[in-house]
């Protein structure tokens, strides 16, 4: 019987929800990756967008055996907007967790991040729920 995917869950953690008051200076480091910015990196459309992403491109019916359950998944956001880094914070099972990966490493570009009007590198977490 083919597994029927239902996302029930995209969102963000602490790196959503708070914004960073301090200022960005003029030599910036651009190695460093922020959780905390002026406004979160957003996937364009939002939420709902990249759950029907998620849902379009991630193809669970050949693990028919495996039960499902939520699996955390952490991206860097760049400043151009591409996804670099994804790695799973909490799998389910290691072949559905190698799918989600590979969804990760194809997204197309989110709207990035920025501090202080300044496009910087942003970590997404986000969980999905497979049923």
């Amino acid at each position: 019987m083919r597994k029927i995917l239902t996302i029930l869950a995209v969102c963000f953690f602490a790196s959503a929800v708070a914004a960073d008051s301090a200022k960005v200076s003029a030599e910036a480091d651009d190695s460093k990756i922020y959780v905390k910015t002026t406004h979160s990196a957003e996937y364009e459309g939002g939420y709902d967008a990249l759950a029907k992403y998620f849902a379009d491109n991630v193809k669970l019916s050949q693990f028919p055996q495996s039960e499902g359950g939520r699996v955390m998944l952490s991206v860097v956001v760049e400043k151009d907007g591409s996804v670099s880094d994804a790695i799973i914070l909490n799998g389910v099972d290691p072949q559905i967790d190698d799918e989600v990966l590979k969804f990760a490493k194809t997204m197309p570009k989110w709207k990035p991040a920025d501090l202080n009007g300044e496009k910087v590198r942003f970590r997404a977490v986000f969980s999905v729920e497979i049923q």
